[in-house]
């Protein structure tokens, strides 16, 4: 997997969830909902649930690459995991004793508690993302010092020969066998 699409991807998903775990928080949490509204906050927590699914996904592909971070990264996407789950259940739907369909916890302390959950759990795996992309550019940036160090050692050392040649010739000039 290279660096960029899981360094997008990542981006990515930041955007469309928070702008579904805005959608879900403001929902009004009074009185009865319409039937469309009820099918929309469903909609969206499976939709959130989907899209925390996939980032786990990517977060756990890092750590698998990267075994100096892998229990770290792995905890953190666990939690986003279930902070994700928790969003999924105060969005679903069930049916009351009358037969009615209610959407069960959707409070909104209790979404808003979720939400803070998987915010700071996604927060976590960018940062540990963030960490694993700087030590790769501090590493390509070494490699690259030591090239330079080395093509100037290089040009260094074959200008310490021409001038070893160039003295050999005046010293040769000089004894006159040349």
């Amino acid at each position: 997997m290279s660096d960029r699409p899981v360094v997008c991807n990542i981006m990515g998903f930041s955007f469309i969830f928070s702008v579904q775990i805005t959608t879900l928080v403001n929902h009004k949490d009074h009185g009865r909902r319409s039937d469309r509204a009820k099918k929309a906050i469903i909609e969206i927590g499976k939709v959130v649930a989907a899209a925390v699914e996939r980032f786990v996904r990517v977060g756990e592909q890092i750590a698998v690459e990267n075994e100096d971070v892998a229990s770290e990264m792995r905890e953190a996407c666990e939690e986003a995991k279930n902070s994700g789950q928790a969003i999924l259940n105060l969005t679903s739907s069930a049916n009351d004793s009358n037969g009615e369909e209610f959407v069960k916890g959707a409070d909104k302390n209790g979404m808003v508690r979720a939400a803070r959950s998987l915010l700071s759990a996604v927060t976590r795996v960018l940062i540990i993302a963030d960490s694993v992309v700087v030590k790769r550019l501090l590493k390509a940036v070494k490699k690259v010092k030591d090239c330079y160090s080395l093509s100037m050692n290089i040009h260094s050392y074959g200008s310490s020969i021409c001038r070893l040649a160039l003295h050999k010739v005046a010293v040769l000039i000089k004894l006159d066998k040349l």
